[in-house]
């Protein structure tokens, strides 16, 4: 995977043939990369076709913006760019990410001295935002999401219908999607300043 991967030599050396215009050298690293990149995409988009333009949208940032900048971190680059390009896909299709995807990037990023508060102040407006919901849905929610249980298990120990519990399983999704979109594009921001 992207996160586990270190920038080497042969990372530095290809970007630097790729500031002078290489496209072996873009070529070298799209092979090295494209899978990790791919894969990286298709993890917090779930969508195969939406995760090759990504990969295709990284790798046309990394060709423009090695010609006018240093890289020193590849796969740090990669990382942040497919981030910021999924962040906006999922703007475009008002597709929703969940929480868990957006924490695990907020850990998997140790770039920024604030990633660390970042996530636990994300994490206790997700926990506040679960709180807040109606009984009913944040019973049904947590049981759903915490405890992994099936609408149909739920329904059954609450003495409900199955789509009883969809539908206020829909509710709260529907609420949680509002608060955390708004929530990713406040990060998306700070991140850019």
């Amino acid at each position: 995977m992207l996160t586990g991967r270190k920038h080497t030599a042969i990372d530095s050396t290809f970007l630097a043939e790729l500031r002078s215009g290489s496209r072996t050298a873009f070529d070298a690293l799209y092979e090295l990369y494209k899978n990790d990149v791919y894969l990286e995409a298709n993890k917090r988009l779930h969508d195969p076709e939406l995760a090759k333009d990504v990969t295709q949208d990284v790798f046309t940032g990394l060709w423009l913006k090695a010609t006018q900048t240093e890289i020193e971190n590849l796969p740090g680059y990669l990382f942040i760019s497919i981030r910021n390009k999924v962040l906006r896909t999922i703007q475009r299709q008002d597709k929703f990410v969940p929480i868990s995807d957006l924490l695990q990037d907020l850990i998997a990023n140790k770039e920024r001295p604030d990633q660390e508060l970042m996530y636990k102040e994300l994490l206790a407006t997700y926990e506040t935002l679960v709180n807040d919901l109606p009984d009913q849905q944040r019973i049904i929610y947590k049981m759903r999401y915490t405890e992994n249980r099936s609408p149909e298990e739920i329904a059954e120990i609450l003495e409900l219908s199955p789509k009883t519990v969809r539908n206020h399983l829909g509710k709260a999704v529907n609420k949680l999607k509002t608060s955390l979109m708004l929530i990713q594009i406040i990060i998306y921001l700070s991140e850019k300043h």
